[in-house]
């Protein structure tokens, strides 16, 4: 429990699941036994103006390792079309995004596009599938708080062929 404005406050955050997570504020109750005085174990926050001024300052000073909203999902594309990979991924700092196929590093080139934007929206663009790109794709998110992943497969089909 600490205070802002004089109030005392408390905050909790409950993981709901794997991949949410909660976040209360609430007025808490003064002790009985006196004036709330705030922990001496944590500085007292600074002066906040509003409610919506304290929950910015809380969230700017919140860490959060990575964490995946949506995750790859598995792909099976014929052979000369383009095939996309998507994921959503949130942490703060807001993490660095790296892209495997089969444990090695994919390279921005005129075959895989990158894109990303600040919203934590992710996708890897193959631009013209070849037999060569079946294997597994795995994103890579990682910041100063932790490391997390996804993972899928990408198959190919051959296309149909005439023959005269």
């Amino acid at each position: 429990m600490f205070g802002a404005l004089g109030i005392p406050v408390e905050i909790d955050i409950l993981e709901q699941s794997p991949k949410k997570v909660e976040l209360r504020i609430g007025k808490a109750t003064p002790p009985t036994h006196g004036k709330f005085t705030p922990s001496l174990a944590r500085p007292p926050p600074p002066l906040l103006t509003s409610d919506a001024d304290f929950l910015s300052s809380f969230l700017t000073t919140l860490t959060l390792a990575p964490m995946f909203l949506t995750e790859l999902q598995n792909q099976e594309v014929q052979d000369g079309y383009p095939v996309s990979f998507d994921c959503i991924v949130v942490g703060k700092p807001l993490p660095t995004v790296r892209w495997f196929k089969d444990g090695k590093a994919i390279e921005e080139n005129d075959h895989y596009m990158i894109n990303e934007d600040q919203e934590g929206c992710h996708q890897l663009i193959i631009t013209a599938v070849v037999p060569t790109d079946m294997g597994v794709y795995r994103c890579l998110a990682e910041n100063n708080m932790g490391v997390a992943s996804t993972k899928a497969e990408l198959r190919t089909r051959l296309g149909a062929k005439l023959f005269r």
